[in-house]
């Protein structure tokens, strides 16, 4: 009897610490699980507050550039930014569960939001708001515009981006951000050749920022490319100048007593075909030791008298053609195929940049140039001039000076300019002490194609790098333009088989196997 008793106590004994241990094991567990899950909410708190973002595409093409990062910086905390959108998507049907085609302004619209995300990242003053046309109640969303920020619906378009600022009011269209490529072929649709919402944005924000516009002047009267003209082809530099926040002048003919006017930021002579007279390079000599700013582009071939201003600060500006001996910079490749296409004789690549602001984020990038003379530096130069080589050729380059007959040229020593041939030149002087600049600027290139439109369309960083420069804009010093690039993967017939044996077949099976090993192991 006693030993059933004292059975019955060890079973209850034994009963009772074996609940006790669950206990503690099951609030071990839930004290593990609030822990863990307050340590979580604290990296997500952190993270949130600390984060890093890298841009993973191959040409950085939503890293945002240094002038969009300067000119956000320019937005007070207090103030904000308003970016309305218009959005209207091209339909392939209208039916619920409609799909969208791929046509350019949908690949455009989305890449805008991509844009708009990194702005409103790097900065807290970026405010979006989305309004969406493709809705039954499209009017209704319009009369809502109307009332959030005193647009007149009449007045708005589909796909317009309206960029607001203390008040004032700057509206884009989504089609000034992109260039459509045409297909080949009728079964297919046009496909996005080009993207640069970000410089029409930041131009937008920066025009409405800014107090003062820069005014820019250009030369005419002697046969210099006009800006307005269409046949000359430097539309596209005026209109990214216009871009640029800036304001377009012209000069007429100087008369005998005419002088540079007085609210110039910068005067650009674009390729003068037609002799200066004396007292006109008597006045621009006179601008630029007052300390004023100029870009030169000079014509080859062609004598015009400017090429004094040059000279008189040390630089010779060569009677030649500049030529490019190595084959590499004289061809453009025909893609895939391996195959190359010469470049027209006086035409090539150049890819040797200068140690200078205008230059230093254009490495790894190739400019085309055309029909260029040689200015080249003096070994020793005036009192109080600096000049800096911004382009030149390879050792093979050369300046040849019988252009007349460049389809057969090659290079003659002790008569021809051996290379590296220097053929543009960044130049500062000290100006006089009661001037507004202490220094004048200068950039003399030896040609003029890079203000062309066959250039600018492609490569416009080098001539509106010169101009803000000049215009004393360095921190609006920018990198090339990215575009998009559709960049794809080519399986031949066999490469294709393999893989679908790999994905079905090999790596299901080789997964399997492995873990078969593993029982085999656990049973032994």
């Amino acid at each position: 009897m006693k030993y059933k008793e004292l059975e019955n106590k060890e079973a209850v004994s034994r009963t009772g610490w074996t609940g006790w241990k669950k206990f503690l094991v099951v609030l071990n567990v839930m004290l593990a699980i609030v822990i863990a899950f307050a340590l979580l909410l604290e990296v997500n708190y952190l993270s949130s507050r600390h984060y890093m973002r890298r841009d993973m595409t191959f040409a950085q093409e939503f890293e945002l550039a240094d002038i969009t990062k300067n000119v956000l910086k320019q937005i007070p905390e207090t103030e904000k930014v308003q970016l309305h959108l218009l959005r209207k998507l091209d339909e392939a049907y209208t039916e619920n569960g409609r799909q969208y085609t791929n046509a350019p302004v949908n690949v455009a619209l989305l890449r805008l939001n991509d844009i708009i995300d990194e702005l409103k990242q790097y900065s807290g003053s970026v405010e979006f708001f989305l309004y969406d046309l493709n809705t039954a109640n499209a009017k209704v969303v319009l009369e809502e515009l109307k009332e959030t920020i005193g647009i007149v619906p009449e007045s708005c378009r589909a796909n317009d981006l309206i960029i607001i600022y203390k008040g004032r009011k700057k509206t884009v269209s989504v089609n000034e951000m992109f260039t459509a490529e045409n297909p080949t072929d009728y079964a297919s649709q046009p496909k996005l050749k080009s993207f640069f919402a970000e410089s029409v944005i930041t131009s937008a924000i920066r025009e409405l920022i800014e107090d003062r516009k820069t005014v820019i002047y250009f030369m005419t009267g002697h046969k210099e490319l006009d800006k307005d003209s269409n046949e000359d082809g430097i539309g596209i530099f005026a209109s990214l100048l216009l871009k640029e926040n800036c304001e377009l002048k012209k000069i007429e003919k100087f008369s005998t007593y005419s002088e540079i006017p007085p609210d110039c930021d910068v005067l650009v002579i674009p390729s003068a075909g037609k002799k200066f007279q004396e007292f006109e390079i008597q006045t621009i000599s006179g601008y630029v030791n007052n300390g004023g700013r100029i870009l030169i582009l000079l014509r080859a071939m062609t004598d015009t008298g400017i090429e004094k201003i040059a000279e008189d600060l040390g630089l010779k500006v060569g009677n030649d053609l500049v030529m490019e001996g190595d084959k590499s910079y004289t061809q453009i490749s025909m893609g895939t195929s391996g195959l190359a296409m010469p470049l027209p004789e006086g035409q090539f690549y150049v890819d040797r940049f200068g140690n200078h602001i205008i230059t230093e984020k254009l490495a790894g990038t190739a400019l085309l140039c055309q029909l260029a003379r040689s200015v080249t530096p003096s070994e020793k130069l005036p009192d109080g001039v600096e000049a800096v080589p911004l382009l030149m050729t390879t050792e093979k380059g050369w300046g040849e000076t019988d252009y007349r007959h460049a389809d057969k040229a090659r290079f003659n020593s002790g008569k021809d300019l051996q290379g590296p041939v220097t053929f543009a030149v960044a130049v500062t002087r000290k100006a006089a002490a009661d001037n507004i600049h202490n220094q004048a600027r200068l950039v003399i290139v030896g040609s003029h194609f890079s203000i062309e439109d066959a250039v600018m369309n492609f490569m416009p960083e080098f001539t509106l790098n010169s101009v803000r420069w000049l215009a004393e804009k360095e921190n609006e010093i920018s990198i090339p333009r990215k575009n998009p690039e559709n960049r794809m993967i080519l399986f031949s017939e066999n490469d294709a088989t393999f893989l679908k044996w790999l994905l079905l077949l090999i790596m299901p099976a080789f997964i399997a196997l492995f873990g078969f090993s593993l029982w085999l192991i656990r049973r032994r």
